[in-house]
């Protein structure tokens, strides 16, 4: 048997898995939970190749190109970019969550305490930390793993494995999301920095009446009790909030990848 021939005829069951692997791998490498680092590298690298095998007989006919050639590693580079960028979309929501748990913290007088985000390795505020396991849990309850996966599976029908990428008018509609989701962020921490704010005008007053009352003492767990109570009054506005924030993001991703 010809050996060049043999690599010959393997060259497109190579393509036929390295492309879509390709892009399902992007969106493990940036996308909240199935991409976070708490879980082992060999475990997402093993659901990625799992998912692609099985994406795999529902693919349309992919381009007959060699995989190692300038247009075969164009194609793999497109399909590696926009795994990425659907990763990127669904972060942005956990992002702008952060900014108006930082904004809260700061209200709060816990600007300084941070605790270590195992899951991105950075620092955030405390009440940032809760409110990205909170995220978490409620992006499983809703089922947006599953979503994504099947998101997934679409794009492949919608924007083809090829070298063709993201058109224009697809990375506009991803633009205008990013704008819109961190707006609707600081919508979320609006109620607990509004009442926080009026709280220490209120202690501003009474030490200018009061200046032999020792505020220092006080006005820390005072503000902080405030501030998780406020917290805890919005928990079904929060929810409700977030869920619209992953369906929106789904939808733009959706509609950017149709074009």
């Amino acid at each position: 048997m010809n050996p060049e021939l043999s690599i010959a005829a393997l060259m497109p069951q190579l393509a036929a898995f390295i492309w879509p692997l390709s892009r399902v791998a992007g969106i493990f490498m940036i996308a909240p939970v199935l991409g976070s680092q708490l879980a082992p590298m060999r475990i997402r690298a093993a659901a990625a190749v799992a998912i692609s095998l099985a994406l795999l007989p529902n693919l349309p006919p992919l381009p007959q190109v060699d995989p190692f050639s300038a247009e075969g590693l164009l194609i793999l580079a497109n399909q590696i970019l926009i795994g990425l960028l659907m990763g990127f979309v669904l972060q942005m929501v956990f992002a702008a969550l952060m900014v108006a748990a930082e904004q809260v913290s700061m209200a709060m007088g816990l600007g300084m305490a941070q605790m270590t985000d195992p899951q991105n390795g950075t620092s955030v505020p405390v009440i940032g930390q809760i409110q990205l396991v909170v995220a978490t849990l409620l992006f499983l309850s809703l089922n947006g793993h599953h979503a994504l996966i099947y998101l997934v599976s679409e794009s492949f029908h919608s924007l083809p494995i090829g070298p063709r990428g993201l058109s224009p008018e697809g990375l506009w509609s991803i633009i205008g999301f990013s704008s819109q989701v961190f707006s609707d962020a600081l919508r979320l921490a609006l109620p607990a920095v509004t009442a926080l704010l009026a709280t220490n005008m209120a202690m501003g007053v009474i030490t200018r009446s009061a200046p032999q009352m020792n505020l220092f003492s006080i006005g820390l767990p005072v503000t902080t009790m405030l501030g998780l109570g406020v917290l805890w009054v919005q928990v079904d506005g929060s929810v409700d909030l977030f869920g619209r924030l992953i369906e929106k993001a789904l939808d733009a991703l959706a509609l950017g990848l149709s074009f």
